[in-house]
């Protein structure tokens, strides 16, 4: 820009700042656009505070092609994203793997049974209850043995309550309840006894009746009203959650009552009482590694100058904030044509991509991946999703890798403040762009699993290792699925 053009435009400014506020903010907005730079590709890699190999192997290998000022006359530039913050508490001191919820079982003398809810305070005519759950989440912290079902008294005979793997869906178990057989009544529950089974760490599984649950208003028609206290007793070695009949997350400030319940007995207690013994060392080391990793990520960031921090708590859960913000930075920082997200366990043949890009180019709204249409919902494990009521996800890419187009990314940055994060990226940018009907476009070269085929554009869930192999055979052979 002409440098008496820019005195102009910066004394225009200081006097709309100093007599019409409002006019100046758009002057200096505009400033703001006017002095990014220009790039036609952005590339976003997701990545995680101490995966320092994965970086290294990416800048070593498929990232070292950017050293060029453009690649097939597209001028890119590409950053690690990585959380501000990690989570302070060691693995095996939270609640899931991938949030960072604190798990804080108390010390026990016996395995005594104990049931998950119980209603032994009664019934308080003051309290009001909005929900009636006939569902139950359990995850197992520490291995139980499984000894009885129950449902809520009162509600009503001729019922069954099913047991299921949260994960295969398998059906485990199913009780009776029945006006000749009513079961064993113990805090406002009946419960059947089982065949003991022990249910290991880790383990997920719903319960359910075969009824829908009773709306609380018209709870007195069922015996259930709408006064009953009852609280849970799983002594933290449980989590357990209250469903809604679509399988989503009863929100925790909503007043409800739990139709299921199961009675348990802690299995191996002495191991569970060592763990919370050890847990003051495991906290010390924990901290130790979370020292040296940051200074390590100083260390990275002040060499490569690629790794940006933003906002968020560097844990699996975050993922979907955490692209959010990405092109929220992207945005502030650049005027940019195209964003093109991937992981840092991804092999990148940018080369292919932009040959390809060159074909779609000048066109709008448009989101570039291999997209899953009709995917199912998964309620538990790594992937699950207990926010969105649907049964199937909005389309969305694999999360190896795609691009959007400016547009695209500019309404995403623009209303990153504003979008529900929901537990996984890739799911979620479905939902997100599903409200602005994008134009989708489907490339199976954007691959979904460890499939290596020429021509491809992205390669997931690799080691460091594995992604230098595939680099070397490009460098080699000009195919990454190829050993010459």
């Amino acid at each position: 820009m002409d440098k008496r053009l820019l005195v102009s435009v910066f004394a225009v400014s200081t006097l709309l700042a100093i007599c019409f506020p409002y006019a100046a903010n758009h002057m200096f907005h505009y400033l703001a656009v006017l002095f990014k730079e220009d790039i036609d590709v952005a590339i976003c890699i997701l990545s995680s505070r101490d995966h320092f190999e994965h970086r290294d192997a990416i800048r070593e290998t498929w990232l070292s092609n950017l050293r060029s000022d453009t690649i097939l006359g597209y001028s890119v530039k590409a950053w690690f994203m990585v959380g501000e913050t990690c989570c302070t508490l060691p693995m095996e001191d939270r609640l899931d793997e991938y949030d960072c919820h604190p798990w804080n079982p108390e010390p026990r003398n016996d395995s005594k049974d104990v049931a998950v809810f119980s209603g032994a305070s009664g019934k308080d005519p003051d309290h009001v209850v909005d929900l009636v759950a006939s569902r139950l989440a359990v995850k197992v912290l520490h291995p139980v043995v499984l000894k009885r079902i129950g449902i809520l008294a009162g509600y009503g005979d001729s019922v069954t309550v099913t047991l299921w793997n949260g994960l295969t869906d398998e059906e485990l178990i199913t009780v009776s309840f029945s006006e000749k057989d009513r079961g064993i009544e113990y805090h406002g529950y009946r419960y059947q006894a089982i065949q003991p089974m022990i249910l290991p760490k880790g383990f997920e599984c719903e319960l359910a009746t075969n009824q829908s649950a009773p709306n609380p208003r018209h709870a007195g028609e069922t015996g259930l009203r709408g006064a009953e206290r009852i609280a849970t007793n799983d002594e933290g070695v449980l989590l357990v959650q209250k469903l809604n009949d679509d399988r989503t997350n009863v929100e925790e400030s909503t007043s409800s009552i739990s139709v299921v319940s199961i009675m348990f007995a802690v299995n191996d207690v002495d191991q569970l009482n060592t763990h919370i013994e050890n847990r003051y060392e495991r906290q010390r080391l924990w901290q130790d590694k979370m020292a040296q990793d940051e200074e390590k990520l100083k260390e990275e960031s002040a060499i490569h100058g690629d790794v940006v921090s933003v906002g968020v708590l560097d844990v699996y859960r975050n993922l979907p904030q955490k692209l959010l913000q990405c092109h929220q930075w992207i945005s502030d920082h650049f005027n940019v044509k195209y964003v093109l997200k991937t992981d840092d366990d991804c092999f990148v043949d940018i080369q292919n991509i932009l040959s390809s890009l060159k074909k779609i180019e000048n066109r709008t709204k448009v989101w570039w991946g291999s997209f899953r249409d009709e995917w199912l919902v998964e309620r538990y494990g790594k992937w699950k999703e207990r926010s969105f009521a649907s049964s199937v996800f909005s389309k969305f890419a694999c999360g190896s890798g795609s691009v959007v187009f400016e547009d695209l990314h500019q309404w995403l940055a623009t209303n990153s403040d504003y979008l529900h994060a929901f537990e996984g990226e890739d799911v979620a940018m479905g939902i997100w762009l599903a409200a602005i009907n994008p134009s989708y476009i489907q490339d199976s070269n954007w691959k979904c699993d460890k499939t290596c085929t020429t021509g491809l554009y992205t390669l997931p869930e690799l080691t460091p290792q594995e992604m230098r192999r595939h680099w070397r055979n490009k460098i080699n052979c000009d195919d990454p699925c190829k050993t010459c």
